[in-house]
């Protein structure tokens, strides 16, 4: 299938199975959930949310491997807007802000420029198992399969920074990727972190269980950071921007924060100083 027909040739199934499957999932139990009948492209069926934006949870039965096979890896969009195809000649990677040389790469540059690295890692969405909650958490009422496992394959992001030059005093990488919000005032899903949290297992991923990655988990590169929720792994990377300062953004300074204490917990009705979700070790 051409990367340009995706949509296109999913549009009708998928709509079916949102529709289908969150009437099915709102009228059952909360861990009865049912599989859809109808799968996305690259996907065998899951358990559907949204077709826009796809959010699909893996069944059950999946973790019994200790690999998630990539069509039956759970998925979750933030933004509705996400590209029809992605050409790669048109794809660059860019890297701009506090560097020495604002660069571009194409994925063929990244795969033959650059040392191609191995990482097994767990990926999971910061709100697996919300359902759970009570009270009734805001959000989507993720079941247990909003995780999976995988060996990813890609370019270390510090090579890369380190190629266009690291400026002194450079403090936080932001990161970007080509999905978009259907309203123009709401913010792009874009996430830092700290540069000296950079380490050899933190890649630009261009690879998922030995196979390109599929689309709907970030193709043609996703950021890969161990020990990190899935938030902070942004898909369809774009952008990576080195600044001094630390940018206030939505998705680390309104959503996506967690309880600021030693359990990371609350009682209803407690109102506890917070911080960005990021490590899950």
């Amino acid at each position: 299938m051409q990367r340009r027909d995706f949509f296109k040739k999913s549009l009708a199934a998928a709509g079916a199975a949102a529709i289908g499957s969150s009437l099915e999932a709102a009228s059952q139990p909360i861990d009865n959930r049912a599989v859809s009948t109808v799968a996305f492209p690259q996907k065998r069926p899951l358990i559907t949310y949204s077709d826009r934006p796809p959010l699909l949870e893996s069944p059950r039965g999946v973790f019994s491997q200790a690999l998630t096979p990539n069509d039956q890896f759970f998925v979750r969009w933030h933004m509705p807007e996400i590209p029809t195809h992605v050409d790669l000649k048109d794809y660059r990677l860019k890297v701009n802000g506090e560097v020495d040389n604002e660069l571009s790469f194409t994925l063929d540059e990244l795969k033959s420029e650059f040392e191609p690295v191995e990482v097994t890692a767990v990926l999971q969405c910061g709100g697996n198992g919300r359902s759970a909650y009570s009270p009734t958490a805001g959000g989507i009422q993720w079941g247990n399969g909003a995780v999976g496992n995988a060996t990813w394959k890609g370019a270390r992001l510090r090579d890369v920074l380190e190629r266009a030059g690291i400026k002194k005093g450079a403090e936080w990488i932001g990161f970007n990727g080509l999905d978009n919000a259907a309203y123009y005032e709401t913010p792009n899903f874009v996430r830092e972190m700290n540069i000296h949290e950079l380490d050899d297992h933190v890649i630009i991923a261009y690879e998922m269980n030995g196979e390109e990655l599929p689309y709907l988990n970030g193709f043609p590169t996703r950021l890969i950071i161990p020990g990190h929720y899935s938030d902070s792994w942004v898909k369809m990377l774009s952008n990576l921007t080195l600044t001094t300062n630390y940018q206030k953004l939505f998705f680390m300074d309104v959503a996506y924060r967690i309880p600021d204490n030693d359990c990371e917990c609350e009682e209803p009705g407690q109102h506890v100083p917070s911080k960005p979700i990021e490590d899950e070790c």
